[in-house]
């Protein structure tokens, strides 16, 4: 393909001047379309890349060096054309920064020990034992999820561990650790020192962080140098404590609402859908410290629902005080959804 110089085009196309047909043509020729390949002896310096195996260097990839393989800028990539006569820099070419530093993997640091490509740091896992009491400490449960959710009034005793596997061709060993575990680093596959917590009553996260230096290259200052800092991986175990709200229907204008449907959650909003066929009333309850709600029924505004507060203790052995809202009326609508905020 014939290559038309800088110089000569900007001739060419001066103002106040008509280019021929054939000088556009020697201008389009003259620059790398992208959807053409452009060829290995292009790029500046790959031959000798592929082909060195020459120590890496500890610290950097010779960040001193002019070779554009080692000083290429790779965040700046081909946008559009190129100039032929241009001399390519591994980051204009899709993949092949990739590939080099695959290439590098077989390499040696000038210590003698064996170069490592970008590799993952292990992962912790924690093993858990929980305790779920009453208020008066008489025992409800024990679990061994490393997450659970229980209702206010319940308290949990925490035991546990965290540990981690050996590394391998994948996974660099961590060489740190912090958390809640503490930061005595156990041996791979071996559980760390034991974990406990009593009495808690909030919502309460425990987690074990592993640490290693970053392993491969990375870009610094528009130069690929060894990667600097610190990977990371966690683990985590928690409580999570909330209130309950129910919600149903009946025919009773006063219903016990600890019969009705019921689940954790900490909000007042809800949607629902009530089946009400046959005539019964509709029923929405939660604690009172999460203030009045708003409701639309139909999408209409509702403000006659019937309001009333009622107590419940729950199965821990706490008190709550609850709004309790019911339908004015008895209803007969097999579908009524309402919205409550």
């Amino acid at each position: 393909m014939a290559t038309t110089s800088r110089e000569q085009l900007k001739a060419w196309f001066r103002k106040g001047l008509k280019p021929l047909e054939s000088q556009f043509a020697a201008w389009i020729d003259s620059y790398w379309h992208k959807s053409d390949s452009i060829p290995m002896s292009s790029i500046d310096g790959l031959n000798d890349a592929l082909n060195d195996h020459t120590v890496i260097a500890d610290d950097a990839l010779d960040t001193t060096s002019t070779n554009p393989i080692q000083n290429a800028p790779v965040a700046i990539a081909l946008n559009g054309k190129s100039d032929i006569g241009h001399t390519h820099t591994p980051s204009d070419i899709t993949g092949l920064e990739t590939a080099l530093e695959e290439a590098t993997t077989n390499k040696m640091n000038r210590d003698g020990s064996n170069y490592q490509g970008s590799l993952s740091l292990v992962s912790p896992a924690i093993t858990s034992q929980w305790t779920v009491r009453k208020q008066d400490g008489t025992l409800v449960a024990t679990k061994t999820d490393n997450a659970i959710s229980l209702e206010n009034g319940a308290k949990a005793d925490y035991s546990g561990t965290f540990q981690y596997p050996a590394a391998d061709a994948a996974h660099k060993a961590p060489t740190r650790c912090d958390g809640s575990f503490g930061t005595t680093l156990p041996a791979p596959a071996t559980p760390s020192a034991t974990l406990t917590k009593t009495g808690l009553t909030t919502s309460t996260s425990l987690t074990a962080n592993l640490y290693a230096g970053k392993s491969g290259l990375e870009v610094s200052g528009g130069k690929v140098i060894k990667a600097t800092g610190e990977d990371k991986t966690s683990a985590s175990a928690s409580v999570s404590f909330y209130h309950r709200r129910y919600w149903g229907v009946s025919a009773d204008a006063g219903a016990d609402i600890t019969s009705l449907t019921s689940e954790l959650s900490n909000a007042r909003a809800k949607s629902i859908t009530f089946d009400c066929s046959g005539g019964r009333y509709f029923y929405y309850a939660y604690p009172k410290a999460l203030g009045t709600a708003a409701w639309k029924v139909g999408g209409f505004d509702v403000s006659d629902n019937v309001l009333t507060e009622t107590t419940v203790t729950n199965e821990y052995g706490l008190a709550v005080t609850y709004y309790v809202y019911r339908s004015k009326n008895l209803l007969t609508d097999p579908s009524v959804n309402a919205v409550i905020s």
